[in-house]
């Protein structure tokens, strides 16, 4: 999830869905994990992000391996934040 805020900063943080279509933070204690290289920016009353994500982090679970040979989807939403940093869309 891309953020930018005042209260909680720009960041990336990586999140997973769960079987009950719940997004669950990876880490909590460290919710940008796998990602470096962060820019977020607001252009033309957009958000703009860009990372680099790590293709495999063995050692956390529920980290989507995108070395394996499967399909995944990369899902956008559009909304306000609320006081907990979490997207309502």
């Amino acid at each position: 999830m891309c953020v930018k805020s005042d209260r909680f900063g720009n960041t990336v943080r990586n999140y997973y869905n769960t079987n009950q279509r719940q997004s669950v933070p990876l880490d909590p204690s460290n919710v940008s994990i796998g990602f470096s290289n962060i820019k977020v920016s607001l252009v033309d009353k957009s958000l703009e992000c860009s990372f680099v994500r790590l293709k495999s982090l063995p050692s956390v679970s529920n980290y989507f391996d995108l070395n394996e040979n499967r399909s995944f989807y990369l899902l956008t939403a559009f909304g306000r934040v609320d006081a907990t940093g979490v997207i309502q869309y």
